[in-house]
């Protein structure tokens, strides 16, 4: 190798480096130009000469390596026009010229890896180099893309309307829908031949067998020919009454308490305890010195309760007042029960007694003192306390306790400082004075010598005995009746004692009788008499004296105490409570809900009622009259001996007989003295009754008056005050005739409590007869045990024609009268819209229209088709007479679920098993065909909104299968897909490519056409195309001729849409192979220096 071969191998390496360097930052410069491709640099070395002997190298040369088949990372973008392509290919692009204004493809082809493309302002793809993508135009007319592919541009701004033609329904009906919720009708909006909105409501209702379900297709603003038009013959409906229950008028609860004294006089005791509990809340009254003299007696007591009871705070529910010295509790509101309890304590009896007197005895010089002690507790009304004082006469000085003094009295001091005031007013004549310490009592003479008695005596001699003269001696004894407690008479005579027990309750002069009998009997020579309350002793022969040595102790100072308390309570019920009810009445209707103009009425009115005034009857009749008996009737008198001013009445037949006022000559004149009822009813009173309808007797205390013929009733409609049986009052219906028929109603008042019998279509059968309705008025009277009076039949030839209602006590008064119900007549009707999902709904209308029907006293409610009315007041009579018209059934289309297929295969559970259009009217809508297994479901119809017939198919899925519309659980429809192919009017919003290649064009109507394909292009070595400026290549005879191609298919890559590919430039590896190349530069440039030194030295040689 010569010098001059290193120096062109040197220079040749410079050229080879320096064209590595232009490489290295061409690809450097489009690090991030969109789809560029790297140029990479292949080296090839020049040999001129090289064999085993020789080697004359010819130095580097450099040229190009080209990495278009290389590709650069992907990014997604929001721009979705953007393009990139993952795997092989390439985009057809052209270059636009502008010609006459329009920008129009040169006939060049390029092709590019840069997918950045939008729209220019002709609507034309073009990349950021402004080249146009190019592809397949699709032809609407032909339904095809065209076969060369040429610049893709948005030509249609406007999008025409699409009329719809198919309706696909994926939604699934309830197996148990909501009880009166109607379906949600399924509402989708379809679009005419000009664009137009239109509305079609699908509307779902169940059908009368499980499975089965109607549809209605509803089309408002088409005209002409609907797809389902007419209506059908009306299911079948009806409306009855199921039943009547009569309501009850509601009665005040009545008790009366009495309170009770052993004597019958009302007396009560202090410390005695009166309560009465109402409803568990108590209210006590507690006799005290204090109260008593207010409460007087036990009816003083019963009336302090009342007004506890009636300012009681909450109130009890009752109010009380005294009747008849009975406490009268009455409930505040009829119907309102209460319960009543009561009891009485008793008082611990008082023992008071008094001490015999201890006397000192008068004489010349002092006066006679006599003190006595009365001992006890305490004093009680009814003890009686007596002090008895012989001076110049017998004085009794008493001092009772009473419930009007025991409040001043207090105890036995002031009872004894009452008797004190008693002697002290009488000591001007007694010459007796009194003083009180404590509970003693000292009695002093006002004359000194001069004595008194008190209490054991010998007596007062008034006749000493002389020759002339017979010894009289006087004992004296209180002016009362004899008590219970005392002790015997008893006196002494000349050493022999005589005693005699008294009967309590006598008076004293009647036992001082008996006891100077008993003293006659012992013959002492002493002959006893009675003077008023003394027991005169005269001796039998004249100067004869006798003693009198001792006597019993009844003129001391006495106690009676009060018998031990024993008053008591006991409570008898006047009235019972009677728990008012509404009158209520039940309507059943049936039928089909979904008619349209089906009525259902009622007609509300006030029954007609059968009611009479009554009239008031005296006695009691014992005997009905009936064609083998004559009508008796009894009048009751008291057992008591009649007196003057007595009068004796019966008013028979309107006839009144009289006998009275008695006088003492009419009592005289009886046979028996003192005279009996009987004998005045008998002497007196029955020759007055001179009626020829009956004949009077006498039974005891009773008059009888006896029917003078069989079968034939007489009136006693009065009787005189003395009769003692209890009121009656007689209902008459013997000219109610007619046999009765629902709506009468029978009915009888007394004292505010009607009993009544509505005649019903339940019960007609039970009363055949007027007599079969009164005899069960009868009944609901003797069921009523809370009542105050009985009732009995009044029978004519043993047919019941009337009803005696009798007091079950003669204080009972009783007060019959008609009923007063309103009147009213008013029918309410209620026509179906059809709209109606269930019997309900429908009874809830009819039920409403009742509720705002003013002037009737009935309100209604409903629950699952039955109507229950009710009155709006306790016992208010009414009665509802319901009707109903059929109405029409709305056209429809009907859907079977389940079942078998007309092939006879089973449908599975809940998937449509058949279509009918057997209902549609005269609608144009049309079902299936073929309904087997897999089939498809449809519905098809016409409609014209005024721009012609408009066909148009509903999609239900396929029969038997579940691809559509099934029936599954659930209570309300649910609505997976509902779609329909119309469309309106639409303009260009913008433009996106898909994957597959499809550029569509988006309208704002959401129309969305296919306008274009992209195609990918495909070379067999696609690192030999030429290179264009922006990123475009061109065909090349060693790249192959283009091969146009789907994308993914034939080895073609696919489309990423809203990509971008960067390019495939490495950074690192650029900068790594600048450093080699600039290390290789720096080297070729030694090798040239070198040789350069080298040539200097030849040179050199020369000089």
């Amino acid at each position: 190798m010569s010098i001059f071969g290193s120096l062109t191998t040197g220079i040749s390496g410079l050229q080879a480096q320096a064209a590595a360097l232009g490489h290295i930052s061409d690809n450097i410069a489009n690090a991030r130009t969109t789809g560029y491709k790297r140029v990479d640099t292949a080296f090839t070395n020049l040999v001129l000469q090289s064999n085993a002997r020789v080697h004359n190298p010819g130095g580097v040369v450099a040229r190009p390596s080209y990495a278009n088949s290389v590709a650069g990372n992907i990014e997604t973008v929001d721009r979705t026009t953007n393009l990139a392509i993952r795997g092989q290919g390439f985009f057809n692009v052209s270059r636009l010229t502008e010609v006459n204004g329009t920008s129009v493809p040169t006939g060049e082809r390029y092709y590019t890896r840069d997918g950045s493309f939008e729209l220019n302002d002709e609507r034309i793809l073009v990349n950021r180099s402004g080249f146009a993508l190019n592809g397949y135009i699709y032809s609407e007319a032909t339904n095809s893309f065209s076969t060369s592919a040429t610049p893709i541009q948005v030509t249609a701004d406007i999008d025409s309307p699409v009329p719809t033609k198919s309706i696909e329904l994926r939604a699934n009906l309830p197996t148990d829908p909501t009880p009166g919720q109607p379906i949600q009708p399924t509402t989708i909006q379809i679009f005419d031949s000009t664009g137009k909105p239109r509305d079609i409501t699908l509307g779902w209702r169940p059908g009368q067998v499980d499975g089965a379900w109607r549809l209605s297709v509803d089309t408002p603003g088409a005209v002409g020919s609907l797809p389902l038009s007419g209506n059908l013959d009306g299911f079948p409906v009806s409306a009855q009454s199921t039943s009547l229950t009569q309501g009850i008028t509601p009665r005040k609860q009545i008790e009366e308490v009495q309170f009770t004294s052993p004597n019958g006089d009302g007396a009560f005791k202090i410390g005695d305890t009166y309560r009465v509990s109402i409803n568990g809340v108590e209210f006590t009254e507690t006799v005290t010195t204090t109260n008593s003299s207010q409460l007087s007696n036990l009816t003083g007591v019963a009336q302090s309760l009342a007004d506890k009871i009636n300012g009681a705070v909450p109130p009890v529910g009752v109010t009380a007042n005294v009747s008849n010295g009975r406490l009268r509790i009455s409930a505040t509101t009829a119907g309102d029960d209460f319960t009543l309890t009561t009891n009485v304590n008793n008082a611990t009896p008082t023992v008071n007694t008094a001490n015999a007197p201890v006397t000192t005895a008068a004489t010349s010089t002092q006066q006679q003192q006599s003190v006595i002690t009365f001992a006890g507790s305490s004093v009680d009304i009814g003890d009686e306390f007596t002090l008895n004082v012989d001076n110049n006469s017998t004085q009794t000085y008493t001092v009772k306790v009473t419930a009007a003094n025991i409040g001043q009295l207090k105890d036995l001091n002031g009872v004894v400082t009452a008797l004190a005031a008693q002697v002290n007013a009488n000591s001007s004549t007694e010459k007796v004075i009194a003083s009180v310490t404590g509970n003693t009592l000292t009695l002093r003479g006002t004359t000194v010598g001069d004595s008194f008695n008190v209490g054991e005596q010998s007596g007062t001699t008034t006749t000493a005995a002389s020759s002339s003269a017979a010894q009289v001696t006087e004992l004296s004894y209180p002016n009362r009746d004899i008590k219970s407690d005392e002790n015997d008479m008893s006196v002494t005579i000349n050493g022999t004692t005589i005693t005699y027990s008294p009967v309590s309750g006598n008076d004293m002069a009647t036992e001082l009788g008996s006891f100077a009998a008993d003293i006659n009997a012992q013959a002492l020579g002493v002959t006893a008499s009675v003077s008023g309350t003394r027991l005169v002793l005269t001796a039998d022969s004249v100067n004869t004296a006798f003693s009198v040595s001792g006597r019993d102790r009844l003129m001391q100072a006495n106690v009676s105490n009060a018998p031990p308390a024993d008053n008591t309570t006991f409570v008898s019920s006047v009235q019972g409570n009677i728990t008012g009810s509404r009158q209520t009445q039940r309507i059943s209707i049936t039928g089909v809900p979904g008619d349209v103009g089906a009525t259902y009425s009622v007609t509300l009115r006030s029954p007609s009622t059968n009611q009479v005034d009554p009239i008031a009857l005296k006695g009691t009749t014992t005997t009905q009259p009936s064609t083998s008996a004559a009508q008796v009737t009894e009048v009751s008198y008291p057992s008591t001996a009649p007196k003057v001013g007595d009068v004796y009445s019966v008013t028979i037949n309107g006839t009144a007989y009289n006998y009275g006022p008695l006088t003492q000559a009419d009592l005289d004149g009886l046979p028996t003295q003192p005279p009996t009822t009987s004998e005045a009813l008998t002497n007196l009173f029955l020759p007055q009754i001179t009626s020829a309808d009956v004949t009077p007797t006498v039974s005891g205390n009773k008059l009888v008056l006896t029917g003078n013929a069989v079968n034939t009733a007489f009136r006693l409609t009065g009787t005189d005050e003395l009769a003692t049986d209890p009121s009656s009052q007689f209902f008459d219906f013997s000219t109610t005739t007619a046999t009765p028929a629902v709506g009468n109603r029978y009915a009888v008042t007394m004292n505010g409590t009607t009993y009544a019998v509505q005649i019903t279509e339940q019960n007609i059968g039970d009363f055949p007869t007027p007599a079969s309705v009164l005899d069960s008025l009868i009944t609901k009277v003797g069921n009523d045990f809370g009542a105050p009076f009985t009732a009995s039949a009044i029978k004519n030839d043993g047919v019941t024609t009337g009803i005696l209602l009798t007091a079950k006590d003669a204080s009972i008064q009783l007060n019959g009268t008609q009923e007063v119900a309103p009147n009213f007549n008013r029918t309410i009707t209620y026509t179906t819209t059809g709209n109606e999902v269930s019997l309900d709904e429908i009874a809830a209308n009819l039920a409403l229209k009742v509720n705002q029907e003013s002037g009737i006293p009935v309100q209604a409610t409903s629950v699952g088709g039955v109507i229950t009315m009710t009155s709006n007041q306790d016992g208010i009579p009414f009665l509802g007479e319901p009707s109903s018209n059929i109405g029409t059934t709305p056209p429809h289309i009907t859907l079977n679920f389940g079942g078998t297929l007309p092939n006879g295969d089973a449908a599975k559970a809940g998937t449509l098993s058949s279509l009918s259009s057997a209902n549609v009217g005269t609608g144009n809508a049309t079902v299936s065909a073929v309904t087997e297994g897999g089939q498809p479901a449809q519905v098809s119809f016409t409609v014209d909104y005024g721009n012609g017939p408009q066909r148009i198919t509903l999609d239900l899925g396929t029969f038997g299968e579940a691809t559509g519309l099934t029936e599954y659980e659930g209570n309300a429809i649910n609505v997976t897909s509902l779609l329909q192919d119309g469309s309106p009017q639409g303009t260009f919003r913008d433009v996106e490519i898909r994957e597959n290649g499809d550029v569509v064009a988006n309208y704002d109507n959401g129309r969305r056409r296919v306008i274009a394909q992209v195609p990918l292009v495909l070379f067999n070595n696609a690192n030999a195309l030429g290179r264009e400026t922006g990123g475009t290549f061109t065909e090349t005879a060693d790249s192959g001729r283009a091969r146009f191609t789907s994308t993914g298919v034939n080895g073609a890559g696919v489309i990423a849409a809203s990509s971008i590919e960067g390019s495939n430039v490495d950074i690192a590896q650029e900068f790594t192979k600048l450093i080699v190349a600039q290390r290789s530069y720096t080297a070729n440039t030694r090798v040239i220096t070198t040789t350069d030194e080298m040539l200097t030295e030849t040179i050199n040689l020369k000089r």
